[in-house]
């Protein structure tokens, strides 16, 4: 399992145009999500933005505001019709990562 991880974790870069600050939330979501889809818990592929259109890139692309999810997930589940569900239960899990919310 170990190997796995790292293997898919090396798999990822980011463009070279990013500044530092931007591939660390990234990487900080991807660890803490632990590479899996926080709706299905399958292997994750895609990073989401819980809020979207945030004017900030700071506040967009801070971990704060970013899940892993699956592909499909991402695509058809978070940005489709049951996206208010979806949003609901990535802020639940946000609260939750982030130790604001006892568990």
């Amino acid at each position: 399992m170990e190997a796995l991880d790292k293997a898919r974790k090396a798999v990822v870069t980011w463009p070279s145009s990013w500044p530092k600050w931007k591939v660390i939330e990234y990487d900080y979501v991807r660890e803490r999500d632990n590479d899996l889809c926080v709706i299905t818990g399958q292997a994750g592929s895609e990073i989401h933005h819980v809020e979207g259109r945030i004017g900030d890139p700071r506040k967009m692309h801070h971990r704060s505001n970013m899940v892993v999810m699956s592909w499909n997930c991402h695509h058809n589940r978070a940005h489709g019709p049951e996206y208010q569900e979806i949003r609901a239960q990535c802020v639940a899990y946000l609260k939750r990562a982030e130790g604001l919310e006892k568990t």
